[in-house]
């Protein structure tokens, strides 16, 4: 009940009014949703907005964090039928983002795997890319947390994490089944 509290609070903004949490919006929102659907039944739901009571499914979510909120590094999400995309975190691309979660203390994202096709192995690589500052030595880390048959009764939780230090390195991060 007290998490549920405090994930509604970071939602409305008054959990401290000195912080903002907006860009945290759909992350807090999906975690009282994925809540409230495992533990509903052992909760006081009396006053909850229902938008709160609809629950998400997907195959997969993917929550990426990172300690260093200036370094800089490329995810490449490969499917099973060995296509790819890049998720990029560098200021070249989005200086903004980066400046924001220098200003507001957060560093995470996250992706949905919905679908047939997204079914089977997938791997994700990472490229690290130093830190903005290139004096700053800061020790970057990335943690992924893996929720399989998000939102449904069989959800099951894998957590990776790995340290980032030879800039331009790349490396598998992570390696899964998406069932």
């Amino acid at each position: 009940q007290a998490c549920l509290q405090q994930l509604l609070k970071m939602a409305d903004g008054s959990a401290n009014r000195t912080l903002d949490f907006s860009a945290l919006s759909k992350s807090v929102k999906t975690e009282i949703k994925n809540l409230v659907y495992h533990k509903g039944r052992e909760l006081d739901l009396k006053d909850l907005d229902p938008e709160f009571r609809k629950n998400l499914t997907y195959n997969a979510r993917v929550i990426i964090e990172w300690n260093h909120p200036p370094s800089e590094f490329e995810l490449q999400f490969v499917n099973p039928q060995k296509r790819f995309f890049t998720w990029e975190h560098t200021g070249m691309t989005n200086a903004n983002r980066l400046q924001s979660e220098v200003d507001h203390g957060y560093s995470i994202e996250e992706f949905e795997i919905v679908g047939r096709e997204t079914i089977g192995e997938w791997l994700i690589n990472v490229k690290y890319l130093g830190n903005l500052n290139t004096s700053d030595e800061t020790p970057a880390f990335l943690r992924c947390r893996v929720q399989n048959s998000f939102g449904k009764s069989d959800q099951q939780e894998e957590v990776y994490a790995i340290r980032l230090h030879e800039k331009d390195s790349e490396e598998q991060f992570v390696s899964l089944k998406i069932r």
